[in-house]
């Protein structure tokens, strides 16, 4: 039985921020690497060229304007003590691919209230933002875009990453989102000892509990810190993840037949689709 300890809680922020301060990246094991099913197209810049904006209390990660209303759009949420720079990789590579990007700047982004706003201030500032927007974070910030999910009904699927829901934050399975063409992905690390997915109210509990199409992965030898910095396999996950909806190869990548048997990836399993 895990005890809920001051210090735990305080190792999940004063381990970020250290990450944050130092510039440190754990890509974890197969981060980098290439051919891996399913996931490959993901695992290296998209097309598009990605340009950095700070608004007001979001930064965004924008692809060239397109056409009306043709571009799905990612929501994200910082673990505890980060910024959206610590988790450029991520969001630049969501971004290249052709997603309008928006991270609250708060390093304390667990209600997903910053993240709700975000979302809706992009939605109204771009003409080519579809109205449908995925959302994702990693830590606090995993429970956080379960609770962004719960407030804004432009969310059509969660994609936590690592989430926090014992010390830092808590959120609701009955929250996340998902479906058939777009199903809530959660992904884990398999040397994460600061948000183990198999603790209590973690990744394994959430997709357990969910009552959505939902896929969950480990990412192996992956740190709590992995997504950080370059964002290593992290960065494909939560690209496939959010792309879902509108490019099938993403859809494949975390189908079951695109999971299981992926390099990098261990203990993958779904269930409604």
């Amino acid at each position: 039985m895990i005890k809920l300890t001051n210090q735990r809680a305080i190792a999940l922020g004063l381990g970020l921020v250290s990450m944050v301060a130092f510039g440190a990246c754990d890509n974890g094991g197969g981060g980098g690497g290439t051919g891996i099913a399913g996931i490959d197209k993901f695992n290296r810049p998209g097309p598009e060229r990605v340009t950095t904006q700070r608004v007001g209390q979001c930064t965004r990660f924008l692809p060239p304007q397109g056409p009306q209303g043709s571009r799905i759009g990612l929501g994200w949420a910082n673990g505890t003590g980060g910024t959206p720079n610590t988790y450029s990789g991520i969001l630049t590579r969501a971004a290249s691919f052709g997603t309008v990007v928006t991270a609250a700047n708060t390093t304390n982004s667990g209600t997903g209230r910053e993240v709700d706003t975000c979302i809706d201030q992009l939605a109204q500032a771009r003409s080519d933002a579809s109205g449908r927007f995925a959302t994702a974070g990693h830590s606090q910030g995993g429970s956080g875009c379960i609770n962004a999910a719960r407030l804004n009904n432009r969310v059509i699927t969660t994609c936590p990453v690592q989430l926090d829901g014992i010390f830092t934050a808590q959120s609701n399975p009955r929250d996340i989102k998902g479906s058939a063409q777009s199903p809530a992905f959660i992904t884990c690390g398999s040397a994460d000892t600061l948000a183990p997915c198999g603790s209590p109210n973690n990744g394994n509990t959430k997709f357990n509990q969910a009552g959505v199409p939902i896929a969950q992965t480990t990412v192996s030898g992956a740190s709590h810190f992995a997504p950080t910095g370059g964002g290593g396999l992290f960065a494909a996950l939560v690209t496939a993840c959010v792309r879902a909806s509108v490019d099938d190869e993403a859809r494949r990548a975390i189908s079951p037949g695109g999971l299981n048997g992926a390099r990098g990836l261990q203990g993958s399993r779904t269930r409604g689709f």
